[in-house]
This record gives C-alpha cells, structure tokens and sequence, in this order.
C-alpha cells in the first residue's frame, strides 16, 4: 500500500506504474482512518498483467462503504490497464431501492433520494479530466459509480472489460467511448 501511494505521489505524465499480478492491495484501513484517496497524476498508466499467462491482474480494494472515490484523476490521459478495482458491497441492494423510490416501473411513492443516500456510496474511479481509458479491469462491488464521474469527455473502455455494479452488470468488447458532461 505505502509503495503504490508513494509512486503515485511522485509520478510524472509519460510514467507507467506496473502492479505485480500476484499483488493484494487492501485499503480498506487507511479509507475508513484516513479518507485515503489514491490520487492518479495526468498522464500516468496504472498497469498490471490481468489475462498474461493466467493472471488476474492486481488486485486494489477497499471494503469501506464510504469509499468515494477510491481513484481520483488528477489530470488528463489517466490510463488504467488490467487491475481488478474492487468496491465494498457486491450486493444489489434492491429492496433499499424499492424502499426509496417505490415499486417498479413507475417509481412513485418511495421516500426519496433524501432516505436512498442515508446508506453509504461508493465509487472506484472518479475523473474529472478527458482522455481516461480503461482496458482488461475489473470494477466490482462499486455501489454507485465503478468508473467515470463527474464532468468526464473522451472515455475508452478497451478490449473486454467486467464492470459490475450492485444494480446493473455491464460486459464491454472491443471499444466503448463514453461522453459525460455536467
């Protein structure tokens, strides 16, 4: 853990940070005792060897349901490369849902966004830069956001990617461009 927040504190654009694939990262601790927020320098590849030789890439994960965000992008061009980015609750957390916004497929007679956002939210990767590709990751266990918030233009997800959420599961081949704007 203090390896990775190190070389990211001193990461220059151009660099490229490669995870051991047999690496576990928990950040759960420093999350809950010190809000910890790995922050990516414009510019930087956060790598791992997901898919190469059976690997399953590096594993980051944090089991605090407070985790907003796990990854911040300081600028843009940030590259995430086969990682699995793990999030706190793999659960689908329906019935919170039906509680907050009423019965499906109207949604009426709920008790609003003001109850639904009394239980913790979590994101995997925040940016607010353009040019954020992620390929050959996993993002699970993300409550709200795996990926892509806030502001975001120019988004490539590669090659195959697993994004799985508490309330949806999305499977990408091939090439996605996402455009975001608030």
């Amino acid at each position: 853990m203090d390896e990775l927040v190190a070389a990211l504190a001193t990461a220059q654009e151009g660099e490229v940070l490669f995870l051991d694939g047999a690496a576990e990262i928990d950040c759960t601790e420093m999350v809950y005792v010190e809000q910890l927020v790995l922050e990516v320098p414009g510019g930087v590849t956060l790598v791992s060897d997901r898919g190469t030789d059976g690997s399953e890439g590096a594993l980051i994960v944090s089991d605090c349901l407070k985790t907003r965000p796990l990854f911040r992008t300081l600028g843009p061009n940030v590259r995430f490369s086969g990682l699995r980015i793990v999030g706190p609750n793999p659960k689908r957390c329906m019935e919170h849902h039906r509680r907050s916004f009423g019965p499906p497929p109207l949604h009426h007679g709920g008790r609003g966004h003001e109850y639904y956002y009394k239980f913790p939210v979590s994101d995997g990767i925040e940016a607010a830069h353009e040019n954020l590709t992620i390929d050959n990751c996993e993002l699970s266990g993300w409550r709200q956001a795996p990926s892509c918030r806030r502001k975001v233009q120019d988004i490539t997800f590669t090659t195959i990617i697993s994004i799985t959420t508490n309330t949806m599961v999305w499977v990408m081949e091939r090439v996605m461009i996402a455009r975001f704007s608030n």
